[in-house]
């Protein structure tokens, strides 16, 4: 029995047709084992390996700068792993003032040199410095026997807050075709698959997407960008910031609905709060937590407190009513601004 690379089940089965592999019932990956239909290259020997019609070049360079320059900012640090002869770097490198090194361990690193920052001629697990604020690979993971130690070389060689870009092949590549059979590929993904692996790794995925072209032949890839996972205690303090940066001091929630319970009562004895009310005179008097108890609105009272309108949908309605009762301005805050993403 065999255990799935990526998601890690243990009963993986063994399959003959259409070439002897293993295929995953739970996520769907399936792979080959180098010297079993599959093979291990050593490519420091090979060279023009990304020599194709200028039409197909262009082609993929352009589906790949399409992701790439949104995640590009002046003086980043960028790696790509498999740089090739570097000419996707160069493009790169003409959209912003960025330091691009790239690693290659066959001859091609040589042309990759004339045109790149750096590049370095060792395997990834090879690599001391590290601190990329982002890290690309296209259509090299599928080529890697020990894919999970592969990601984490990776993982490690980032910022931490750096991106991770990986593409490759969705399943065979091509959606006419339900089998890959080139020699040099030992994994075959699947969407899920390939996000098991990554959150193996401590990675939290941002985006997953298909249909990206990388040749006629290997036309629907996957691309998934990763940064690193957050572990409890940093999410917990992370949020505790946000509200601290927002409202600045003891705070006021008005609003006691889901949206309460789902993104204040969680943290609420973490906070400052010096009142939780509601529109609800019924509520009045009602226990939350052993420290909180539910108040009436007093404009006077809570003068010059903040306010944390913890209603999504009432927002507005709630943010009229509040400064029509209020003696002076109030500052109201809403939940969206403390959980909205940049």
């Amino acid at each position: 029995m065999t255990a799935c690379p990526c998601c890690g089940h243990a009963e993986a089965t063994a399959h003959n047709r259409p070439e002897s592999h293993f295929a995953c019932p739970c996520c769907g990956h399936r792979w080959r084992v180098a010297g079993t239909g599959g093979e291990a290259c050593d490519y420091s020997g090979m060279s023009g390996r990304n020599r194709v019609p200028a039409r197909q070049l262009q082609r993929k360079f352009a589906d790949r700068i399409a992701s790439v320059q949104a995640l590009l900012k002046d003086r980043c640090r960028i790696l790509e792993v498999g740089c090739a002869e570097g000419e996707f770097g160069a493009m790169v490198k003409g959209l912003a003032d960025v330091e691009y090194v790239g690693l290659e361990i066959s001859l091609d690193a040589g042309i990759a040199a004339t045109r790149l920052d750096r590049v370095l001629n060792q395997p990834a697990a090879k690599l001391s410095e590290g601190g990329f604020d982002l890290l690309l690979s296209f259509h090299v993971l599928e080529h890697i026997p020990d894919i999970g130690a592969e990601i984490g070389h990776w993982a490690g060689l980032l910022d931490s807050a750096g991106t991770l870009l990986v593409e490759v092949p969705n399943s065979a590549g091509h959606p006419l075709r339900d089998w890959d059979s080139h020699p040099e590929h030992l994994h075959f993904f699947s969407a899920a698959s390939l996000s098991a692996l990554f959150e193996h790794a401590g990675l939290a995925i941002e985006s997953l997407s298909s249909g990206h072209y990388e040749s006629p032949v290997y036309a629907d890839s996957l691309r998934v960008t990763a940064r690193r996972a957050l572990a409890g205690q940093e999410k917990n303090a992370r949020l505790l910031d946000r509200f601290r940066l927002c409202l600045d001091g003891p705070f006021v929630v008005y609003g006691l609905g889901g949206d309460f319970r789902n993104c204040v009562l969680p943290v609420l004895d973490q906070l400052p709060v010096a009142a939780l009310v509601d529109s609800d005179p019924g509520r009045v008097g009602e226990r939350v937590t052993e420290k909180h108890l539910v108040q009436a609105y007093d404009p006077a009272r809570f003068a010059g407190l903040p306010i944390l309108i913890a209603s999504m949908r009432f927002k507005d309605e709630i943010s009229q009513g509040l400064q029509a009762t209020a003696a002076a301005p109030v500052k109201l805050v809403g939940l969206d601004a403390i959980y909205e993403m940049d």
